[in-house]
Formats: structure tokens, C-alpha cells, sequence
């Protein structure tokens, strides 16, 4: 659900909404952002265009690296894909222990262990 205006975010969770999205806040943060630096505008827009193969990609984890080390998951993808891992979204499955769904956690550790329900971020090349 797309919101304009924070209170409103709580109703939101409580319906069990999946995502929510404050756009003011992005577009905020966007602004500042790309007025300190050049080419950030350009670098954003190809990372979250329309195109489904490249930028931002939010995937499966095979489920023989469930439980792994994330570097034996950032080989995998540096050696067998096309696509660069940038880290985890935890807690994609909804249950009444999880507090707080589709958690991404960037660049974690070599030796963090990868828990079940989990998916990789990666970028994916746009050639």
C-alpha cells in the first residue's frame, strides 16, 4: 500500500499488509541524496526501472544454503550467475513470531548463517 502520511502506516501492519511504502519519505531521501553527487539520479533510476531481468533483483535462495555461511551464497552467485549478491531479505514469510516482515539486512558478515526464510538482493546486469 502506497501512503502519503505516517499515521497511518499502523493500520496498515495491523491489517497485515506486506508492504508499505511512504512516498514522501523516498522522495525525500532521493532529493538529498542526488544533490550531492552526480550521476546518483541516474545510477537510482537504473537500479529500480521496469525492466523484471536487471537492477534490484529480490530472489529464491537455493535451499542447500539455508543454514550456510553467506559467503558460501556470495561465491555461489559471483561464480555461477550474472548478477551481484548485496545481501539478505529476512523474514519473508509471515508468522505470529516474526515482528517484522521483509527485514533487509546488506552486506552481512562472511560468517552469518543464512536462516529459513530468507531471499537474496541482488543486482542483475542490464546487458
Amino acid at each position: 500500500a502506497e501512503i502519503k502520511d505516517k499515521k497511518f502506516e499502523e493500520h496498515l501492519l495491523l491489517a497485515h499488509c506486506d508492504e508499505v511504502l511512504l512516498t514522501q519519505e523516498y522522495e525525500h531521501s532521493l532529493l538529498a541524496t542526488a544533490s550531492s553527487g552526480k550521476g546518483y539520479s541516474n545510477v537510482i533510476k537504473s537500479l529500480i526501472a521496469d525492466d523484471a531481468e536487471s537492477g534490484i533483483i529480490i530472489d529464491s535462495i537455493p535451499s542447500s544454503y539455508i543454514g550456510k555461511a553467506y559467503k558460501e551464497l556470495l561465491d555461489f552467485y559471483y561464480k555461477e550467475k550474472d548478477s551481484v549478491l548485496v545481501g539478505l531479505l529476512l523474514n519473508t514469510e509471515r508468522s505470529a513470531v516474526v515482528e517484522k516482515f521483509n527485514t533487509p539486512l546488506l552486506t552481512p558478515g562472511d560468517d552469518y548463517i543464512i536462516p529459513k526464510n530468507s531471499k537474496s538482493i541482488l543486482i542483475c546486469a542490464n546487458h
